[in-house]
C-alpha cells in the first residue's frame, strides 16, 4: 500500500539503513503487485541486485583462493553475472501486441535480405524451409561418414560467399584440417591433394591462384578448442558483438562437453540440445548443429535413429537428414546410376512450414562441393522462386531432373 511504499522509500534514503535490514524486508512476502509504484520497484530491485552481486563476488573471491583454474573461474563469473543481468532485465515493461508491428517486421525483412539466410547453392534447402531466420536452430543429421559435416561446410561456404559473417566450432576436426576442407571447396581441388601438397598438379595450382585472386579473405571465425557450453556461449557472444556474426555452427553436438554431471547420456544430449536452442534465441543467431545417426540410420534415416537424442528433433526449427545412397543400397533410380558420391537429403522436421519430406539428391565433387542434381519438389515452383540464383551462379537448370512421382516417395 502507499504507506508501506513511502516507508520503504524513506528507509532506503537513511544512511543507517543497511543491507541486513533490506534482507529482512526481502524475506517478507514481497511481490511486484505488492510494490505497486514504478519508483519503489526500481529502488527495491536495484538494491536487491547490489546485494546479489556482493554475494557472487564474495563467493568467487573465496573460490579464487583455492581454485587454480583461473580462466574457468572468470568464465563462470562472467556467465553468472550475465544471468543476473538478464533476470533484472526481465522486469522491463513489455510493449503491447499490435498487428501493424507484424507488417512492419515483414516489410523490413523484404528490404533487408540479411533478416533471413538463404542457401543459394542448394535450392531445395531454401524451397523446403523458406530460409533461416535469427533464433532458428537447424539440425544436420547423418550417420558416420554420411555427409553431415560436408553439408555443414557447403552451407557455411554458401553464406561466406554472400559475405555473411559466421562462426564455426569444429569439435571433431583440428582447425588446420577444417581450414583445408574449406579451402578445398574454394579452390576446387581435392582435400587429399591439400593434405599432401606433393600431389598438387600445375592445374591445381592455377585454380588456387585464381581463387585467391578472386577473393582471399572471408568473414569466418573458427574455434577448435574443447569448450564447455558456457564457454561456447561466451565465444559466440564475443563473435557476434565484435565481428557481427549472424550464424554459428556446432560440429557436432555429440562432442560438446560440460562441467555438469548427468546420470544418463540421454539427459546430457537433451541438455545440450536445449542449450543450443537457447543460444540461438538469446544471441539472436541462426545456429546449425551436426548430429549423429546410429548405424541403423544408414538404411533407415529417421529421427528415431538420432544417436544424439530425440530431443534435438523437438528443439530444432528445421532438421535435415542426409545419407549416402550407395551405402543405403540404392544404386539406381529410373535409369540413373548412383555411386559413393551421391547423397539424398530431406527436411525431416519443421516447425514453420508444411513438411512433405520429399528428398533431393546431391552429388559431391572431388573437392567436397555439393551440387543438387535432382529434387522431389516441383521444379517449376523452385525455378519461379530461385531462378535469379540459378542465373547468377550459372547452374544448368536442365540437369535438375525430377526422378520422383508427384506425391510418392521413392525410398
Amino acid at each position: 500500500n502507499p504507506t508501506t511504499e513511502n516507508l520503504l522509500l524513506m528507509l532506503m534514503k537513511v544512511p543507517e539503513f543497511d543491507r541486513p535490514d533490506l534482507l529482512e524486508i526481502q524475506n517478507l512476502y514481497v511481490t511486484e503487485s505488492y510494490l505497486e509504484s514504478n519508483k519503489i520497484q526500481e529502488n527495491f530491485f536495484d538494491i536487491n541486485a547490489s546485494i546479489e552481486v556482493e554475494k557472487i563476488l564474495k563467493d568467487y573471491s573465496d573460490r579464487a583462493k583455492s581454485d587454480y583454474l583461473g580462466f574457468d573461474l572468470m568464465t563462470d563469473l562472467k556467465s553468472e553475472l550475465e544471468n543476473k543481468i538478464s533476470e533484472v532485465q526481465k522486469f522491463t515493461v513489455e510493449k503491447q501486441f499490435s498487428l501493424s508491428s507484424v507488417i512492419e517486421e515483414m516489410e523490413t525483412e523484404l528490404t533487408d535480405n540479411r533478416k533471413s539466410l538463404s542457401i543459394k547453392s542448394i535450392p531445395s534447402i531454401n524451397f523446403s524451409s523458406g530460409g533461416f531466420k535469427p533464433q532458428n536452430l537447424i539440425g544436420l543429421a547423418g550417420a558416420f561418414k554420411n555427409g553431415k559435416t560436408t553439408l555443414a561446410i557447403n552451407i557455411l561456404i554458401d553464406l561466406l560467399k554472400q559475405d555473411i559473417p559466421c562462426g564455426y566450432f569444429t569439435l571433431e576436426l583440428s582447425e588446420s584440417e577444417f581450414k583445408q576442407k574449406n579451402a578445398s571447396v574454394f579452390f576446387n581441388v581435392g582435400y587429399g591433394n591439400l593434405r599432401e601438397p606433393t600431389r598438387l598438379t600445375a592445374e591445381h595450382k592455377e585454380r588456387m591462384i585464381k581463387a585467391i585472386a578472386k577473393k582471399d579473405e572471408y568473414p569466418l571465425y573458427i574455434s577448435d578448442m574443447k569448450l564447455t557450453e558456457t564457454e561456447i556461449y561466451n565465444k559466440a557472444k564475443y563473435w557476434k558483438e565484435r565481428n557481427g556474426v549472424q550464424a554459428v555452427f556446432i560440429d557436432d553436438i555429440g562432442n560438446m562437453s560440460s562441467k555438469k554431471r548427468f546420470e544418463k547420456k540421454e539427459q546430457q544430449a537433451a541438455y545440450y540440445s536445449n542449450f543450443l536452442k537457447q543460444l540461438a534465441k538469446e544471441l539472436n543467431l541462426v545456429v546449425f548443429t551436426a548430429a549423429q545417426l546410429n548405424r541403423t540410420g544408414i538404411g533407415n534415416p529417421t529421427v528415431i535413429n538420432l544417436a544424439d537424442s530425440i530431443a534435438l528433433a523437438r528443439d530444432c526449427d528445421f532438421l535435415f537428414l542426409i545419407y549416402n545412397l550407395f551405402e543405403a543400397g540404392i544404386k539406381q533410380i529410373n535409369g540413373t546410376t548412383f555411386n559413393e558420391n551421391h547423397f539424398a537429403c530431406k527436411l525431416e522436421v519443421t516447425r514453420h512450414s508444411k513438411n512433405s519430406r520429399k528428398e533431393f539428391i546431391l552429388e559431391m565433387t572431388e573437392s567436397g562441393q555439393f551440387k543438387e542434381i535432382a529434387t522431389g519438389y516441383d521444379i517449376k515452383q523452385i525455378e519461379s522462386v530461385y531462378k535469379p540464383f540459378y542465373t547468377k551462379n550459372k547452374i544448368d537448370i536442365g540437369r535438375v531432373n525430377n526422378y520422383y512421382e508427384t506425391e510418392s516417395m521413392p525410398f
